[in-house]
């Protein structure tokens, strides 16, 4: 078995560790079982879904009026140092 060590706000670990105590358990022992849950697939992570964008798609905006705008190479300029 392997130790770790976590930062929790002080509010929200004597309300768990309350809460333990009335399931007649400790706090240790209630986060072993949800890692051992969670290990074994019981708990699973939101899937987050890549967020829709909105706005201009690749090509709108100034460049219709120019057509395609082409990678251009930036030259050394000393001013602008």
């Amino acid at each position: 078995m392997k130790k770790i060590t976590f930062r929790a706000d002080t509010a929200k670990l004597e309300l768990a560790e309350r809460i333990a105590e009335e399931r007649g358990t400790t706090l240790g022992e209630e986060v072993r079982q949800w890692l051992s849950d969670f290990g074994e697939g019981k708990w699973k992570l939101a899937t987050l879904e890549p967020k829709k964008q909105k706005g201009r798609k690749v090509g709108e905006g100034i460049a219709p009026a120019y057509g395609r705008i082409a990678a251009v190479p930036v030259l050394f300029n000393p001013c602008c140092i």
